[in-house]
């Protein structure tokens, strides 16, 4: 039987054959955003974004106020004649910055909360207010006078109510002035104690130790 000739994988002849390039020009260019320069394509679609969200965004509406009042005066004060502005409130709201704002917004709650739970809790919590504005440090002791010009607006047989209602509950601490002794440093007046039957002319008043974490009491120098 006759028989093929062997034949050799070397005797075959072998073509290479070279992958198409891309021409210099015309290869394709893969560009990173985050590359792009500020004024590019990206920074100019940024701000057409921002400019069509600001037309159609909703400006905030000013809430429902009382009327504007006519002006009693001229002068940049909170109290003009006697009479408080409220307007000069208002404007002032606009130039505080985020944190003393929300500060307001605390205290307006607080007023509001003080208020629906009555005249004598009114008078109470303004009291504890003023005292707290007033003692900045730990157990110091401050003039009824001093107080009571923070008072302004309330009678002062209802600060002098509220001030016993206070100490009789343990939230401040009333004294009486020193024998042949005055009220330097403190502002203190004869005139603005209240005259108690037996522990005399209270002229003094702190909050209570426990309400200042229990440290002592110190007159204010």
């Amino acid at each position: 039987m006759p028989t093929l000739p062997e034949s050799s994988d070397d005797d075959v002849p072998i073509g290479i054959h070279e992958r198409p390039t891309w021409p210099e020009d015309m290869r394709p260019t893969i560009v990173d955003p985050s590359c792009v320069p500020e004024n590019g394509w990206r920074s100019r679609l940024l701000d057409l974004l921002g400019r069509i969200r600001a037309r159609f965004s909703r400006t905030p509406v000013p809430p429902p106020l009382p009327p504007v009042r006519e002006r009693t005066s001229s002068a940049p004060t909170l109290v003009s004649s006697g009479v408080f502005v409220f307007e000069e409130i208002l404007s002032g709201l606009w130039r505080l910055p985020p944190e003393q704002l929300d500060a307001v917004v605390r205290l307006a709650d607080h007023v509001r909360e003080a208020r629906d739970a009555g005249p004598d809790a009114a008078v109470e919590a303004r009291i504890l207010y003023a005292l707290a504005r007033l003692l900045p440090a730990p157990g110091e002791i401050v003039s009824l006078a001093l107080l009571r010009d923070k008072l302004l607006g309330l009678p002062r047989s209802s600060v002098d109510q509220g001030l016993l209602r206070l100490e009789a509950n343990g939230r401040i601490v009333l004294f009486s002035a020193p024998v042949g002794g005055g009220l330097a440093g403190t502002g203190g007046s004869p005139g603005a104690g209240i005259e108690h039957p037996t522990r005399g002319n209270l002229e003094r008043c702190a909050l209570a130790p426990e309400r200042r974490h229990g440290r002592g009491i110190r007159r204010a120098a």
